[in-house]
């Protein structure tokens, strides 16, 4: 699978498997363009927005779990850290935030 986002505020799953690209999910509740989208362990996917949010989903179901707030603009990128389950956002109102999953 992989995941799109963009600026009609939705991300979407695709399935590559096939020789068809299909859109296998249409993920919704950011307010404004996604601007990045990262793999959490291949269960649960996060994505950050023009919206000011991070948001934490599910995959299977594409059920957004959390919604993190705290940025002040744009989030412009995400880092996970697997070995201790931390995620990094970077934003336009020029602040580095350390969320804990």
């Amino acid at each position: 699978m992989i995941y799109t986002g963009s600026k009609d505020k939705t991300i979407r799953k695709w399935n590559l498997k096939d020789e068809k690209v299909t859109c296998k999910g249409i993920f919704e509740g950011h307010t404004s363009l996604i601007t990045e989208i990262i793999s959490i362990d291949g269960s649960y996917i996060a994505s950050g927005s023009k919206d000011k949010t991070i948001r934490i989903w599910e995959c299977q179901k594409g059920k957004c779990l959390a919604t993190l707030e705290g940025h002040e603009r744009s989030i412009m990128k995400l880092i996970y850290i697997k070995d201790i389950a931390k995620l990094i956002s970077t934003s336009l109102d020029e602040t580095i935030r350390v969320w804990n999953l």
